[in-house]
Protein backbone atom coordinates (compact mmCIF):
# COMPACT_ATOMS: atom_id res chain seq x y z
CA UNK A 1 0.00 0.00 0.00
CA UNK A 2 1.42 3.43 -0.76
CA UNK A 3 2.27 5.80 2.03
CA UNK A 4 -0.71 8.10 0.51
CA UNK A 5 -3.11 5.42 0.44
CA UNK A 6 -2.52 4.62 4.41
CA UNK A 7 -2.66 8.34 4.96
CA UNK A 8 -6.48 7.76 3.72
CA UNK A 9 -6.88 5.07 5.55
CA UNK A 10 -5.63 7.31 8.76
CA UNK A 11 -8.19 9.83 7.89
CA UNK A 12 -10.97 7.57 8.23
CA UNK A 13 -9.94 6.35 11.45
CA UNK A 14 -9.63 9.60 12.33
CA UNK A 15 -13.09 10.69 11.07
CA UNK A 16 -15.04 7.83 12.21
CA UNK A 17 -13.34 8.46 15.77
CA UNK A 18 -14.19 11.87 15.77
CA UNK A 19 -17.90 11.38 14.58
CA UNK A 20 -18.24 8.43 16.97
CA UNK A 21 -15.91 8.16 19.85
CA UNK A 22 -14.79 12.34 19.88
CA UNK A 23 -13.34 11.97 23.23
CA UNK A 24 -11.15 8.66 22.97
CA UNK A 25 -7.44 8.90 21.57
CA UNK A 26 -6.86 7.11 17.89
CA UNK A 27 -4.76 4.72 19.53
CA UNK A 28 -7.76 3.46 21.63
CA UNK A 29 -10.29 3.83 19.02
CA UNK A 30 -7.92 1.62 16.58
CA UNK A 31 -8.84 -0.88 18.74
CA UNK A 32 -12.72 -0.68 17.86
CA UNK A 33 -11.97 -0.16 14.56
CA UNK A 34 -10.01 -2.87 13.83
CA UNK A 35 -11.80 -5.30 15.81
CA UNK A 36 -15.19 -4.34 13.93
CA UNK A 37 -13.48 -5.18 10.83
CA UNK A 38 -12.10 -8.18 11.49
CA UNK A 39 -15.53 -9.92 12.98
CA UNK A 40 -17.14 -8.51 9.63
CA UNK A 41 -14.90 -10.16 7.43
CA UNK A 42 -15.25 -13.02 9.45
CA UNK A 43 -19.28 -12.84 9.23
CA UNK A 44 -20.66 -11.76 12.07
CA UNK A 45 -22.48 -8.16 12.39
CA UNK A 46 -21.94 -6.98 15.67
CA UNK A 47 -23.19 -3.93 17.39
CA UNK A 48 -20.95 -1.41 18.10
CA UNK A 49 -21.92 -2.66 22.29
CA UNK A 50 -20.86 -6.31 21.29
CA UNK A 51 -17.89 -4.66 19.99
CA UNK A 52 -16.90 -2.60 22.94
CA UNK A 53 -17.93 -5.36 25.20
CA UNK A 54 -14.56 -7.00 23.99
CA UNK A 55 -11.94 -4.42 24.52
CA UNK A 56 -9.69 -5.38 27.14
CA UNK A 57 -6.89 -3.19 26.75
CA UNK A 58 -5.78 -0.44 28.21
CA UNK A 59 -3.59 -1.84 31.12
CA UNK A 60 -2.50 -5.74 32.23
CA UNK A 61 -3.89 -6.43 28.64
CA UNK A 62 -0.75 -8.58 28.09
CA UNK A 63 -1.06 -7.87 24.71
CA UNK A 64 -4.74 -8.78 23.89
CA UNK A 65 -6.52 -5.79 23.08
CA UNK A 66 -9.44 -7.43 22.03
CA UNK A 67 -11.11 -10.92 22.67
CA UNK A 68 -14.34 -12.18 21.51
CA UNK A 69 -15.23 -15.96 22.47
CA UNK A 70 -18.08 -17.81 19.80
CA UNK A 71 -20.30 -20.38 20.84
CA UNK A 72 -22.41 -22.01 17.91
CA UNK A 73 -21.57 -18.84 16.40
CA UNK A 74 -23.47 -16.84 19.28
CA UNK A 75 -21.21 -14.27 20.89
CA UNK A 76 -20.41 -14.93 24.60
CA UNK A 77 -20.55 -11.73 26.80
CA UNK A 78 -19.88 -11.98 30.89
CA UNK A 79 -23.79 -12.33 31.18
CA UNK A 80 -24.26 -14.91 28.97
CA UNK A 81 -25.81 -18.45 30.72
CA UNK A 82 -23.51 -21.08 29.95
CA UNK A 83 -25.81 -23.70 31.08
CA UNK A 84 -27.43 -22.89 27.98
CA UNK A 85 -25.41 -24.88 25.93
CA UNK A 86 -25.62 -28.19 27.72
CA UNK A 87 -26.17 -31.34 25.63
CA UNK A 88 -25.36 -29.31 22.96
CA UNK A 89 -22.28 -30.22 20.02
CA UNK A 90 -19.85 -27.29 20.89
CA UNK A 91 -18.24 -25.23 18.43
CA UNK A 92 -15.81 -22.73 19.76
CA UNK A 93 -14.52 -19.69 18.31
CA UNK A 94 -11.86 -17.85 20.00
CA UNK A 95 -10.71 -14.33 18.68
CA UNK A 96 -7.76 -12.52 20.02
CA UNK A 97 -6.59 -9.37 18.51
CA UNK A 98 -3.87 -6.72 19.23
CA UNK A 99 -4.26 -3.48 17.73
CA UNK A 100 -1.26 -0.95 17.27
CA UNK A 101 -1.88 2.35 15.63
CA UNK A 102 1.85 2.32 14.31
CA UNK A 103 3.58 1.97 11.05
CA UNK A 104 5.51 -1.14 11.47
CA UNK A 105 4.76 -4.61 13.18
CA UNK A 106 7.05 -5.69 16.20
CA UNK A 107 8.12 -8.74 17.44
CA UNK A 108 7.16 -8.24 20.98
CA UNK A 109 3.68 -8.29 19.79
CA UNK A 110 3.83 -11.67 19.06
CA UNK A 111 5.87 -12.83 21.72
CA UNK A 112 3.23 -11.17 24.39
CA UNK A 113 0.54 -13.65 22.04
CA UNK A 114 2.68 -16.72 22.98
CA UNK A 115 2.94 -15.72 26.99
CA UNK A 116 -0.71 -15.26 26.69
CA UNK A 117 -1.29 -18.69 25.04
CA UNK A 118 1.17 -20.36 27.69
CA UNK A 119 -0.02 -18.57 30.79
CA UNK A 120 -3.84 -18.36 30.03
CA UNK A 121 -4.88 -20.56 27.07
CA UNK A 122 -3.04 -23.63 27.88
CA UNK A 123 -5.01 -26.27 29.51
CA UNK A 124 -5.12 -26.10 33.92
CA UNK A 125 -4.00 -22.96 33.83
CA UNK A 126 -4.30 -20.98 37.33
CA UNK A 127 -5.65 -17.77 37.19
CA UNK A 128 -5.13 -17.49 40.96
CA UNK A 129 -1.72 -17.10 40.80
CA UNK A 130 1.15 -15.87 38.90
CA UNK A 131 1.68 -14.83 36.33
CA UNK A 132 -2.24 -14.74 35.61
CA UNK A 133 -2.55 -12.23 38.36
CA UNK A 134 0.00 -10.02 37.76
CA UNK A 135 0.27 -9.84 33.75
CA UNK A 136 -3.10 -9.62 33.13
CA UNK A 137 -6.58 -7.77 33.60
CA UNK A 138 -9.62 -9.09 35.76
CA UNK A 139 -11.66 -8.54 32.27
CA UNK A 140 -9.74 -10.71 30.41
CA UNK A 141 -9.05 -13.36 32.70
CA UNK A 142 -12.78 -13.37 32.53
CA UNK A 143 -12.94 -14.03 29.25
CA UNK A 144 -10.61 -16.93 29.16
CA UNK A 145 -12.31 -18.32 32.21
CA UNK A 146 -15.74 -18.63 30.20
CA UNK A 147 -13.65 -20.35 27.27
CA UNK A 148 -12.34 -22.87 29.52
CA UNK A 149 -15.64 -23.56 30.84
CA UNK A 150 -17.13 -23.95 27.32
CA UNK A 151 -14.19 -26.17 26.45
CA UNK A 152 -14.80 -30.17 27.25
CA UNK A 153 -12.63 -32.11 25.49
CA UNK A 154 -14.27 -35.20 26.70
CA UNK A 155 -17.58 -33.65 24.69
CA UNK A 156 -15.56 -33.52 21.31
CA UNK A 157 -15.56 -29.49 20.64
CA UNK A 158 -14.67 -28.21 17.37
CA UNK A 159 -12.13 -25.25 18.49
CA UNK A 160 -10.67 -22.52 16.19
CA UNK A 161 -8.08 -19.82 17.84
CA UNK A 162 -7.77 -17.22 15.39
CA UNK A 163 -4.75 -14.25 16.58
CA UNK A 164 -4.81 -11.39 14.76
CA UNK A 165 -2.30 -8.08 14.66
CA UNK A 166 -3.72 -5.01 13.30
CA UNK A 167 -1.39 -2.26 12.37
CA UNK A 168 -1.19 0.52 9.21
CA UNK A 169 2.07 -0.94 8.17
CA UNK A 170 2.64 -2.43 4.70
CA UNK A 171 4.74 -4.97 5.03
CA UNK A 172 5.73 -7.69 8.01
CA UNK A 173 9.50 -8.20 8.61
CA UNK A 174 11.13 -12.26 8.47
CA UNK A 175 11.78 -12.20 12.33
CA UNK A 176 7.99 -10.94 13.16
CA UNK A 177 7.28 -14.08 10.21
CA UNK A 178 9.25 -16.25 12.14
CA UNK A 179 7.50 -15.20 15.56
CA UNK A 180 4.53 -16.10 13.80
CA UNK A 181 5.05 -19.56 12.48
CA UNK A 182 6.16 -20.78 16.27
CA UNK A 183 3.15 -19.30 17.68
CA UNK A 184 1.01 -20.69 15.89
CA UNK A 185 3.28 -24.54 16.26
CA UNK A 186 2.44 -23.76 19.55
CA UNK A 187 -0.96 -23.16 19.49
CA UNK A 188 -1.55 -26.33 17.57
CA UNK A 189 0.94 -28.00 20.42
CA UNK A 190 -1.58 -26.77 23.17
CA UNK A 191 -4.83 -27.26 21.22
CA UNK A 192 -4.20 -30.58 18.34
CA UNK A 193 -7.52 -30.48 16.89
CA UNK A 194 -8.09 -27.03 16.53
CA UNK A 195 -7.81 -25.21 13.52
CA UNK A 196 -5.01 -22.32 14.42
CA UNK A 197 -3.98 -19.18 12.69
CA UNK A 198 -2.27 -15.86 13.33
CA UNK A 199 -2.26 -13.24 11.00
CA UNK A 200 -1.12 -9.70 10.01
CA UNK A 201 -3.79 -7.04 9.09
CA UNK A 202 -1.69 -4.16 7.44
CA UNK A 203 -3.38 -0.93 6.41
CA UNK A 204 -4.05 -2.55 2.37
CA UNK A 205 -6.18 -4.81 4.10
CA UNK A 206 -8.00 -2.88 6.78
CA UNK A 207 -8.63 -0.34 4.12
CA UNK A 208 -10.03 -3.34 1.63
CA UNK A 209 -12.47 -4.64 4.95
CA UNK A 210 -13.61 -1.47 5.59
CA UNK A 211 -15.08 -0.50 2.02
CA UNK A 212 -16.12 -3.98 1.82
CA UNK A 213 -20.11 -3.86 2.98
CA UNK A 214 -21.96 -6.98 4.60
CA UNK A 215 -24.06 -7.47 1.84
CA UNK A 216 -27.56 -9.84 2.76
CA UNK A 217 -27.82 -10.68 -1.10
CA UNK A 218 -26.09 -14.19 -1.89
CA UNK A 219 -25.98 -15.89 -4.83
CA UNK A 220 -26.80 -20.06 -5.18
CA UNK A 221 -24.92 -21.45 -7.51
CA UNK A 222 -27.12 -24.86 -8.40
CA UNK A 223 -26.73 -27.92 -11.08
CA UNK A 224 -30.53 -28.23 -11.24
CA UNK A 225 -33.63 -25.89 -9.81
CA UNK A 226 -37.04 -26.71 -9.86
CA UNK A 227 -39.19 -23.47 -9.74
CA UNK A 228 -42.53 -23.74 -7.90
CA UNK A 229 -44.69 -20.46 -8.93
CA UNK A 230 -48.25 -22.10 -7.13
CA UNK A 231 -46.58 -21.00 -3.77
CA UNK A 232 -44.48 -17.75 -4.59
CA UNK A 233 -40.83 -17.39 -4.85
CA UNK A 234 -39.85 -20.73 -3.73
CA UNK A 235 -37.44 -22.86 -5.21
CA UNK A 236 -36.08 -26.58 -4.72
CA UNK A 237 -32.23 -26.88 -5.91
CA UNK A 238 -29.32 -29.87 -6.14
CA UNK A 239 -26.03 -27.61 -5.12
CA UNK A 240 -22.88 -29.11 -5.53
CA UNK A 241 -21.08 -29.65 -2.02
CA UNK A 242 -18.41 -27.08 -3.38
CA UNK A 243 -20.90 -24.40 -3.76
CA UNK A 244 -22.74 -24.75 -1.10
CA UNK A 245 -19.50 -24.93 1.06
CA UNK A 246 -18.80 -21.17 -0.59
CA UNK A 247 -22.42 -19.77 -0.30
CA UNK A 248 -22.17 -20.28 3.39
CA UNK A 249 -18.38 -19.16 4.07
CA UNK A 250 -16.66 -16.23 3.96
CA UNK A 251 -13.10 -16.13 3.66
CA UNK A 252 -12.90 -19.73 5.18
CA UNK A 253 -15.34 -18.38 8.55
CA UNK A 254 -18.99 -19.63 8.68
CA UNK A 255 -21.32 -16.65 7.78
CA UNK A 256 -22.72 -16.23 11.11
CA UNK A 257 -26.22 -14.11 10.17
CA UNK A 258 -26.98 -17.38 7.47
CA UNK A 259 -27.98 -19.14 11.05
CA UNK A 260 -31.43 -19.03 12.75
CA UNK A 261 -30.80 -18.44 16.52
CA UNK A 262 -34.53 -19.80 17.42
CA UNK A 263 -33.03 -23.28 17.16
CA UNK A 264 -29.39 -24.44 19.08
CA UNK A 265 -27.04 -25.28 16.33
CA UNK A 266 -25.75 -28.68 16.46
CA UNK A 267 -27.59 -30.08 19.56
CA UNK A 268 -28.53 -33.18 18.00
CA UNK A 269 -26.60 -36.08 18.73
CA UNK A 270 -22.97 -36.92 18.27
CA UNK A 271 -24.17 -39.94 16.34
CA UNK A 272 -26.30 -38.08 13.81
CA UNK A 273 -22.98 -35.33 13.46
CA UNK A 274 -20.88 -38.44 12.90
CA UNK A 275 -23.00 -39.98 10.41
CA UNK A 276 -23.27 -37.19 8.35
CA UNK A 277 -19.65 -36.54 8.23
CA UNK A 278 -19.32 -40.98 7.63
CA UNK A 279 -21.13 -39.89 4.44
CA UNK A 280 -19.48 -37.01 3.77
CA UNK A 281 -16.01 -38.66 3.67
CA UNK A 282 -17.09 -41.79 2.39
CA UNK A 283 -17.59 -41.75 -1.39
CA UNK A 284 -20.05 -44.68 -2.29
CA UNK A 285 -22.75 -45.36 -5.34
CA UNK A 286 -25.14 -42.76 -3.65
CA UNK A 287 -25.53 -39.06 -4.16
CA UNK A 288 -25.16 -37.18 -0.86
CA UNK A 289 -28.45 -36.19 -1.65
CA UNK A 290 -29.90 -39.48 -1.56
CA UNK A 291 -28.59 -40.28 1.96
CA UNK A 292 -29.63 -36.12 3.65
CA UNK A 293 -32.50 -34.54 4.30
CA UNK A 294 -30.92 -31.35 2.82
CA UNK A 295 -30.99 -27.66 3.98
CA UNK A 296 -34.29 -25.21 4.07
CA UNK A 297 -33.63 -21.08 3.55
CA UNK A 298 -36.09 -18.99 4.07
CA UNK A 299 -35.91 -15.49 2.60
CA UNK A 300 -37.00 -12.36 2.81
CA UNK A 301 -36.20 -12.13 -1.66
CA UNK A 302 -35.73 -14.33 -3.46
CA UNK A 303 -35.25 -15.21 -7.46
CA UNK A 304 -33.76 -17.68 -9.55
CA UNK A 305 -31.98 -17.15 -13.03
CA UNK A 306 -31.14 -20.35 -14.86
CA UNK A 307 -29.41 -22.52 -12.20
CA UNK A 308 -28.58 -19.24 -10.26
CA UNK A 309 -30.88 -18.13 -7.14
CA UNK A 310 -30.72 -14.82 -5.76
CA UNK A 311 -31.46 -14.60 -1.66
CA UNK A 312 -31.78 -11.47 0.37
CA UNK A 313 -31.45 -11.90 4.05
CA UNK A 314 -31.28 -16.00 3.90
CA UNK A 315 -31.46 -17.58 7.01
CA UNK A 316 -31.01 -21.07 7.26
CA UNK A 317 -33.95 -23.20 9.74
CA UNK A 318 -32.89 -26.63 9.59
CA UNK A 319 -30.00 -28.06 7.74
CA UNK A 320 -27.49 -26.87 10.86
CA UNK A 321 -25.40 -30.18 11.63
CA UNK A 322 -25.30 -30.74 7.66
CA UNK A 323 -24.36 -27.41 7.00
CA UNK A 324 -21.45 -27.63 10.02
CA UNK A 325 -20.40 -30.61 9.03
CA UNK A 326 -19.96 -29.99 5.04
CA UNK A 327 -18.33 -26.69 6.42
CA UNK A 328 -15.49 -28.73 8.75
CA UNK A 329 -15.55 -31.39 5.88
CA UNK A 330 -13.86 -28.92 3.14
CA UNK A 331 -11.97 -27.68 6.24
CA UNK A 332 -10.40 -30.91 6.30
CA UNK A 333 -9.57 -31.39 2.64
CA UNK A 334 -7.74 -28.98 0.01
CA UNK A 335 -10.21 -29.76 -3.03
CA UNK A 336 -13.52 -28.25 -3.69
CA UNK A 337 -14.39 -30.56 -6.33
CA UNK A 338 -16.80 -32.82 -5.27
CA UNK A 339 -19.70 -33.18 -7.50
CA UNK A 340 -21.89 -34.54 -5.26
CA UNK A 341 -24.75 -32.70 -4.33
CA UNK A 342 -26.68 -31.42 -1.11
CA UNK A 343 -30.55 -30.44 -1.85
CA UNK A 344 -31.46 -26.85 -1.05
CA UNK A 345 -34.86 -25.68 -0.23
CA UNK A 346 -35.34 -21.91 -0.92
CA UNK A 347 -38.40 -20.15 0.39
CA UNK A 348 -39.44 -16.68 0.06
CA UNK A 349 -41.70 -15.57 2.90
CA UNK A 350 -41.65 -12.33 5.16
CA UNK A 351 -45.23 -13.54 7.54
CA UNK A 352 -44.34 -14.29 11.08
CA UNK A 353 -46.21 -16.70 11.52
CA UNK A 354 -45.25 -18.72 7.87
CA UNK A 355 -41.43 -18.83 9.27
CA UNK A 356 -42.69 -19.56 12.64
CA UNK A 357 -44.47 -23.13 11.50
CA UNK A 358 -41.58 -23.48 8.77
CA UNK A 359 -39.15 -23.66 11.59
CA UNK A 360 -41.22 -25.80 13.55
CA UNK A 361 -42.21 -28.40 11.19
CA UNK A 362 -38.97 -28.74 9.43
CA UNK A 363 -37.52 -29.02 13.23
CA UNK A 364 -39.96 -31.93 14.35
CA UNK A 365 -38.17 -34.98 13.98
CA UNK A 366 -34.78 -33.52 15.64
CA UNK A 367 -35.06 -33.90 19.46
CA UNK A 368 -35.23 -29.97 20.16
CA UNK A 369 -37.12 -29.02 23.42
CA UNK A 370 -40.56 -27.44 22.55
CA UNK A 371 -39.18 -24.67 25.11
CA UNK A 372 -36.62 -23.86 23.04
CA UNK A 373 -38.61 -23.02 19.84
CA UNK A 374 -40.25 -19.89 22.56
CA UNK A 375 -39.45 -17.09 20.18
CA UNK A 376 -42.25 -18.19 17.82
CA UNK A 377 -44.45 -18.07 20.63
CA UNK A 378 -47.48 -15.22 20.23
CA UNK A 379 -46.17 -12.98 23.13
CA UNK A 380 -43.21 -12.63 21.25
CA UNK A 381 -44.67 -11.47 18.55
CA UNK A 382 -46.39 -9.07 20.62
CA UNK A 383 -43.38 -7.59 22.57
CA UNK A 384 -41.28 -6.99 19.29
CA UNK A 385 -44.54 -5.38 17.69
CA UNK A 386 -44.43 -3.39 20.86
CA UNK A 387 -40.34 -2.66 20.85
CA UNK A 388 -41.07 -1.06 17.08
CA UNK A 389 -43.67 0.97 17.75
CA UNK A 390 -41.69 2.68 20.42
CA UNK A 391 -38.71 2.83 18.27
CA UNK A 392 -37.23 0.40 20.87
CA UNK A 393 -36.24 -2.03 18.29
CA UNK A 394 -35.48 -1.11 14.57
CA UNK A 395 -37.12 -3.12 11.22
CA UNK A 396 -33.78 -5.05 10.75
CA UNK A 397 -34.50 -6.69 14.51
CA UNK A 398 -31.66 -4.69 16.79
CA UNK A 399 -32.07 -3.14 19.73
CA UNK A 400 -31.51 0.36 20.15
CA UNK A 401 -28.65 1.65 22.41
CA UNK A 402 -31.16 4.18 23.96
CA UNK A 403 -33.13 0.93 25.32
CA UNK A 404 -33.45 0.66 29.24
CA UNK A 405 -34.61 -1.86 31.19
CA UNK A 406 -37.34 0.21 33.46
CA UNK A 407 -39.12 1.95 30.52
CA UNK A 408 -39.20 -0.98 28.74
CA UNK A 409 -40.90 -3.49 31.66
CA UNK A 410 -43.09 -0.76 32.16
CA UNK A 411 -44.44 -0.83 28.27
CA UNK A 412 -44.44 -4.77 28.91
CA UNK A 413 -46.69 -4.60 31.88
CA UNK A 414 -49.17 -2.11 30.80
CA UNK A 415 -49.84 -3.53 27.13
CA UNK A 416 -49.12 -7.11 26.64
Amino acid sequence: MSESARDVLKAVVEDQRSRHYPGMVVGKYFEIFSSEQILKILGFDPDSQQIESGIVGGGNEGGVDSIYLFCNKRLIREDTSLNDFKGQQVNLELIVVQSKHETSFKESAITKFNDFAENCLKFGADFTAAPCTTLYSPALLDAVKRFHKLYKPSQRPTLTLKFYYASVADRVDSKVATRRDLLIKRLSELYSIAECRCEFIGADRLWQWYNEPVSPTLPLECSAVLRWPPSGKSYVGLVSLGKFYEFITREGSLRATLFESNVRDHHASATVNAQIRETLEVSGNEDFWWLNNGVTLLASEASADGNLITVTNALIVNGLQTSYEIFYHFGRITSRDDTRSVLVRVIKTTNANSVDNIIKATNSQTRIPSIWLHATEEIHRKIEVLLKKTRFITTAGKITTAMRAGPLLRLLRFHI
